[in-house]
C-alpha cells in the first residue's frame, strides 16, 4: 500500500496516487507514519 503513495514508477517517474490525481507529489514514509489516523488504520 505505501509504495502507491511514496515510490515513483520507473518509467514515468510518478507514483500511482499521482497518476490517479490524488497527490501533487510523492509522500514521504515519515509523513504517512506520523499521521494520527495511522494507528486506527493499522489496527
Amino acid at each position: 500500500m505505501i509504495h502507491n503513495w511514496c515510490r515513483p514508477h520507473y518509467s514515468h517517474k510518478r507514483t500511482p496516487a499521482m497518476v490517479m490525481g490524488l497527490l501533487q507529489r510523492p509522500v514521504k514514509i515519515v509523513e504517512i507514519l506520523t499521521v494520527k489516523a495511522f494507528a486506527y488504520i493499522a489496527s
